[in-house]
């Protein structure tokens, strides 16, 4: 697949498989060097998920857990504190691959 040749020749550090069947996964996987992380996202849930079992993903993402769950409003003021800067240490790349989209 070309567009996988070209995410791993750029340098990613994560690359989506997006909607792709776990024999599908696991192929492209023996692709991907080892210091990437890989993802699979899209058709998985409660009653797919086992399916996943082996594919070679380092995470798995189900929309199921969050779609269809009534969000909280929560939120606090904290009185006299110290806002903290935050520094990026790394710079991460991100690949995401659907057919017949390829995002870097």
């Amino acid at each position: 697949m070309d567009e996988l040749k070209e995410a791993i020749d750029a340098n990613v550090d994560v690359i989506v498989f997006d909607n792709q069947l776990p024999q599908t996964i696991r192929k492209w996987k023996e692709m991907v060097p080892a210091h990437v992380k890989v993802e699979a996202s899209g058709g998985i849930s409660l009653s797919t998920i086992a399916s996943f079992k082996g594919c070679g993903a380092d995470f798995l993402s189900m929309g199921e857990l969050t779609n269809e769950v009534e969000p909280l409003d929560i939120s606090f003021l904290v009185k006299n504190a110290v806002k903290a800067e935050f520094k990026k240490k790394t710079k991460r790349r991100f690949a995401y691959l659907a057919s017949p989209l390829f995002v870097l």
